[in-house]
């Protein structure tokens, strides 16, 4: 797994992350979109940060729901936080 962006304008991104491995200490993935949905299976061994934009839509994390205009999510797991506090 390397440091990438990816850009969509209308359908379904699929992505399975779930047996990945990094090559570098830190590797940015930048997913941008207009129109569609977005899931992404990720393992649970990696510090992962995760910021999502949307303009008209809904984000959808976990339990919780936001929909309507400009929503925004701002998420780390666990690892990520302990990798940040020491």
């Amino acid at each position: 797994m390397h440091s990438l962006s990816s850009w969509h304008i209308l359908g379904e991104a699929d992505l399975d992350l779930s047996l990945a491995m990094a090559e570098q200490k830190e590797t940015v993935m930048l997913f941008q979109g207009i129109f569609g949905d977005m899931d992404i299976q990720l393992s649970d061994d990696f510090g992962i940060e995760i910021e999502a934009f949307v303009l008209f839509g809904s984000i959808e994390f976990g339990n919780q729901r936001d929909t309507g205009m400009l929503n925004r999510l701002n998420w780390k797991s666990l690892t990520m936080r302990a990798v940040n506090i020491r």
